[in-house]
Formats: C-alpha cells, structure tokens, sequence
C-alpha cells in the first residue's frame, strides 16, 4: 500500500473503535466533572475529543475535500475543549472557527435550492426564537456582540447542513449539525440563563454525540473508496 493509500483509504472498524472511545471517554470526563476525581477530568477531556479526531482520520478524512474540512472543524472543537474551561470567550472562538470548517464542509457536498430555501426559513426562526426569547435577556451587554455573532455563524452551519443534497452519510452528518447547535445553546443556557449542573448531562452528551456522528459521515462519504482503492492496489 502506498503512503497516498495509507492515509486516504477509510479503516471502518478501528474508526468504529475510536468513536467508541470517545463517548466512553466523554462518560468519564462528566463523571470526574459531577461527583469523581476531578483532577482526571481534562484528560479525559483530551482523549474523548483527540478520538473524534482520529475517528473522522480513520474515516479517510485525508482523501476528500468533505473529509478534509470535516476533519479541520473537530481539531479546532478539540481546541476549544482544551481551552475552554480555562477562558470561555477564548473557546468561543475556537468553536467559530471550527463551525466554519464544518460549514465549509457541507457546501462542499453542494447545495439544493429547495433544502436550501426549507433548511434556511426552519433555522432563521428556530435562532430567532432561541436568542430573543430565551438566551439573548440574559447575556450581558459586553458580551453581546460575540453572542450574536456566534448565533449567526451556528445557523448558517444549520442552513448549509439541511441544504445539501442526497449523498451517502448525509443522515449521520445532518444529525451530527443538529446535535451540535443544540449543545451551543444549552452550552449557553448554562453559562448566561442557568448554572445548574444538570445541564452538562445534556450540553456534554449531545456536543459528543455531534462530533463522533460528524467523524463517522466521513467514513460514511468514504465507503466505497475503501472498496476501490483495494482493489486498485491488487490489480497494480
């Protein structure tokens, strides 16, 4: 196998296996947060969100400019779980960036005017009434230019998921996008409306669930590949 193959061609079950971790990890690391030793919490934080990483490489990120940009987006979600505990704004803003990989990524599969037009009208009022009804009241005024910014830049992460047209592992990354808003405003929730505990047993699970779903529609994107690349280096 040439080192083109070896870092392009999808390897599903040790993708599978580190998606597995991640959400094991995850499981950990909130458990370490609410009730364990919490000195173990961001190394559980590490290993949960470097496996989404993998998961999405293992996928066969490299041989495809979806995967590539997919891939780009959950390093940088990697970054703000590492810094975001420390500095808030300063994970923020590696979200941002983030959110703009994905987004770039679900362009790149292209675009349908009807689920553009549908994707765009259902994200535009859910955002409207999840910022001016529920969080928008409560975030302070010098932070309120970030908020909004990051709210416009989530939904338009939403509008281009819902916007791409059929392919395979579309499901899986359309529920990875939804999942992911989700966590952001209940991210949010905690942070700015109420800073209960309990919402880490939904921001935590849901953002997880997101990324790992997001790395696996990479593998999903890549399957026939596997198939093909094989059977080119056979014949060579």
């Amino acid at each position: 196998m040439g080192l083109r193959s070896f870092v392009t061609v999808p390897r599903p079950r040790a993708a599978y296996a580190t998606a597995v971790l991640s959400l094991a990890a995850a499981g950990l690391m909130l458990w370490s947060r609410h009730g364990g030793p919490r000195e173990f919490a961001m190394a559980f934080t590490a290993v949960a969100s470097a496996s989404f990483v993998i998961t999405a490489l293992l996928g066969g990120a490299l041989g495809s400019r979806y995967g590539r940009l997919m891939a780009a987006g959950l390093v940088f979600c990697m970054l703000g779980d590492l810094l975001g505990p420390g500095d808030f704004m300063l994970g923020l803003y590696a979200f941002l960036i983030a959110h703009f990989g994905v987004t770039g990524a679900f362009i790149a599969k292209g675009v349908d005017r009807r689920n553009l037009v549908v994707s765009a009208v259902a994200s535009t009022i859910a955002s409207l009434c999840v910022y001016f009804l529920w969080l928008g009241p409560h975030v302070p005024a010098p932070e309120q230019a970030q908020i909004v910014g990051y709210t416009v830049v989530i939904t338009v992460m939403l509008v281009f998921a819902g916007a791409t047209p059929r392919f395979r592992g579309r499901r899986t990354a359309l529920a990875g996008a939804v999942l992911f808003y989700l966590s952001d405003v209940f991210l949010a929730n905690w942070r700015y409306v109420d800073t209960g505990r309990w919402n880490a047993f939904v921001c935590y699970p849901l953002y997880y669930t997101a990324c790992v779903l997001l790395a696996l529609s990479v593998l999903a994107t890549r399957r026939n590949v596997d198939a093909d690349a094989m059977a080119t280096e056979s014949a060579a």
